[in-house]
């Protein structure tokens, strides 16, 4: 009860973006900025095709933004399915197929891994 009013009780709670569960999952709030990237992702491709300064800067601009939205909760740690993102953005640019190694993918482009542009 608060101020004499039921208070209900959930599950998954969205504040601001973030998502927040009852046990406080870090896992959950990253995955759904994962899934919020794809239809800029998708937007990216299908636009024109870019030299590699171009397309890594809407990349960061865009993409990175989302990802690392909130990073300053679940702070500096890898997480796969934002570095999925990345890699395959990075393969689609490329060109390549998706079982293509994803450290010579991301060297060839001369990419960190995306959990160093959180925070």
């Amino acid at each position: 009860m608060f101020n004499e009013e039921s208070v209900s009780v959930v599950n998954i709670c969205s504040y601001i973006g973030i998502m927040f569960t009852n046990k406080l999952c870090l896992r959950k709030m990253v995955e759904n900025m994962a899934d919020k990237r794809h239809s800029v992702l998708t937007k990216l491709f299908s636009a024109f095709s870019y030299n590699v300064s171009i397309f890594f800067k809407i990349f960061e601009i865009k993409i990175a933004s989302i990802l690392s939205y909130g990073s300053e909760i679940w702070g500096l740690t890898y997480t796969q399915c934002t570095e999925i993102v990345h890699v395959a953005a990075c393969k689609r640019f490329l060109n390549v197929p998706k079982y293509a190694r994803n450290n010579s993918v991301l060297g060839d482009l001369g990419r960190p891994p995306m959990y160093l542009y959180s925070c």
